[in-house]
């Protein structure tokens, strides 16, 4: 199914992946590979279902990288979902050349999304529930740019795409409802499996967000088990395995910045909560501060990589703005399932998630006012980077430190007796 975002004037643009069969210039000549298919239209009718087969004219251009240092490679990121060119067809028509009658679980999932937003635009603004919509299944359609903007400078721009740190919340809540419900153990995890894959289906199943859904799900369940190590060593094996299978993700800024802040989770996140704890602050306070610190020291030359910029105020919105919107998050996942059942307890939940966006936009906009809320920071190259990460490896590892603990001791003797 299409993404559509309406301008200013209205007009929608829509925009396909559909799988080529065959592309005619000349002549005719059959086609494999995926391409972009972008459109617009003065309104939503006739709109291409999934496994419709179509026909249309327009203008075809590969994918093209133009290398600059420190950019995202679009080129190897399209590619890496199978899409190869952009199809641009303007105001065009679509030809719909055969409708396909078979059930279509995509396209079932996306009818279900769309009854959700349209029972949120009749609970709330219509801002508001594109930008829960956004949170809850990914996408940045119709979000208004200037709070784009917001988010991007406070660092919290990650809430509105479906990453790990979405499995791990919703891992994490029905982990906690399941042992409130004193669910056996065994039974809980599988209830969680289930209910995580349904979700990564209806968020489009999409590679990123499969890959999303299987770091952060074992990663969840591996800290459930309260087994660091195993932790730690499937952490390994999910990147293994993934990239065996594709190995272009390591190339991947998804990818980059899920295994190095899952990483932060993972390694550092238990000793800063240890030392935090010695504060006496209360354990909210800890935890958030532990997981927001240990994410981006890990993903910090990364982040410096690609984007340039240190955001300044990201810690205090970490701290305060994503709790507020993990909250209201789980909200919208319960309104979604109590709305097939209790549509009126549906809108409530809607009123107060709507409550918390606003509070939590107004805190936003304020923190991006700070003095150098963002700041621009020269990209590290590739040996500061190795150097950051192996002083990082120092620090964690206890017999290394030991051990050059003692040749600083052996090279302080010698040098006194020299």
């Amino acid at each position: 199914m299409p993404k559509i975002r309406q301008d200013s004037a209205g007009i929608y643009h829509l925009t396909y992946v559909v799988d080529t069969k065959s592309i005619k210039q000349k002549e005719e000549k059959t086609a494999t590979g995926k391409v972009y298919l972008y459109q617009k239209q003065k309104n939503l009718t006739n709109l291409a279902k999934i496994n419709d087969t179509i026909s249309a004219t327009g203008t075809i251009r590969l994918i093209q990288n133009y290398h600059n240092p420190n950019l995202v490679d679009r080129e190897l990121s399209a590619q890496e979902e199978g899409i190869y060119a952009t199809f641009s067809i303007g105001k065009q028509n679509l030809k719909i050349l055969n409708t396909s009658d078979k059930f279509s679980f995509q396209e079932f999932c996306y009818q279900i999304e769309q009854s959700f937003l349209q029972s949120m635009y009749q609970a709330m603004p219509e801002n508001d529930a594109n930008m829960i919509f956004a949170m809850l299944f990914g996408g940045y359609n119709n979000i208004e740019k200037d709070i784009l903007e917001a988010y991007s400078i406070t660092g919290i721009i990650h809430i509105l795409s479906v990453s790990g740190s979405h499995i791990s919340l919703i891992s994490l809540f029905l982990l906690s409802l399941g042992k409130f419900l004193h669910l056996p153990r065994f039974f809980n995890l599988i209830l969680l499996l289930i209910l995580i894959i349904f979700y990564t289906i209806l968020c489009g199943a999409s590679i990123p967000v499969i890959r999303a859904s299987i770091m952060g799900l074992l990663s969840i369940i591996a800290l459930y088990l309260e087994e660091k190590s195993t932790a730690q060593h499937l952490l390994s094996i999910i990147a293994l395995i993934l990239l065996l299978f594709d190995p272009l993700l390591l190339f991947n800024i998804s990818f980059q910045l899920s295994f190095a802040s899952t990483s932060g989770l993972v390694y550092l996140m238990p000793i800063l909560r240890s030392k935090l704890n010695k504060l006496k602050m209360p354990p909210l306070l800890t935890d958030n501060l532990a997981l927001t610190m240990s994410a981006q020291i890990f993903a910090f030359p990364i982040i410096i990589w690609y984007f340039t910029s240190l955001s300044l105020s990201s810690l205090l919105a970490n701290l305060i703005i994503i709790p507020l919107l993990e909250i209201l998050i789980i909200l919208g996942l319960i309104a979604f399932i109590l709305g097939f059942i209790f549509p009126f307890i549906t809108k409530i939940l809607f009123i107060f998630a709507s409550l918390i966006l606003s509070i939590s936009n107004e805190v936003t906009f304020l923190l991006t006012k700070i003095p150098f809320a963002s700041i621009y920071v020269p990209p590290l190259n590739f040996p500061a980077i190795l150097i950051y990460y192996s002083l990082i490896f120092i620090i964690l590892n206890i017999k290394i430190r030991r051990y050059l603990y003692l040749l600083l001791q052996k090279y302080k003797i010698y040098h006194v007796y020299m």
